[in-house]
């Protein structure tokens, strides 16, 4: 038989853990926001994106890359680094808001939208290798 060290909780013990915890972590997440929202630079236009560029984790530039390099990173961060990695430039409003679009909306995965910036006139000129690109852009594209 196996032995645990389990203590013996009521229920209500167990709730008053869980409520403590739930308390934690709502308040350091609104700490979080209120932290991001100072860091963070409004973009006008229709949608009122907003571009949050962390500061976490710096992108590292390879000379060829994964498609794991870009899909690590979310939001404005996925979007930011594609275009420090591919184009070898800070991402444009217009495009900021056009890529967080398509993907805060569904309408475009991480893969579609990193395939049709690597695709782009401009990823095309500065033929960065990715690999495995080819492949799926040909796929998104039919698809």
């Amino acid at each position: 038989m196996i032995k645990t060290n389990k203590p013996n909780l009521s229920i209500e013990e167990i709730m008053e853990r869980i409520e403590s915890e739930v308390w934690k972590r709502k308040h350091q997440t609104a700490s979080l926001a209120q932290t991001d929202k100072t860091e963070r630079e409004a973009v006008g236009g229709q949608n009122n994106i907003s571009l949050n560029i962390p500061t976490q984790q710096p992108f590292v530039h390879k000379s060829h890359y994964e498609f794991a390099d870009f899909t690590k990173y979310h939001d404005a961060a996925f979007i930011t680094n594609v275009y420090r990695g591919i184009l070898k430039r800070e991402p444009d409003v217009r495009g900021m808001q056009r890529y967080l679009h398509f993907l805060r909306n569904g309408e475009r995965s991480k893969m579609e939208i990193i395939s049709a910036i690597r695709y782009s006139k401009e990823g095309k000129a500065k033929n960065v290798n990715l690999l495995g690109s080819k492949k799926r852009y040909i796929v998104s594209v039919l698809y």
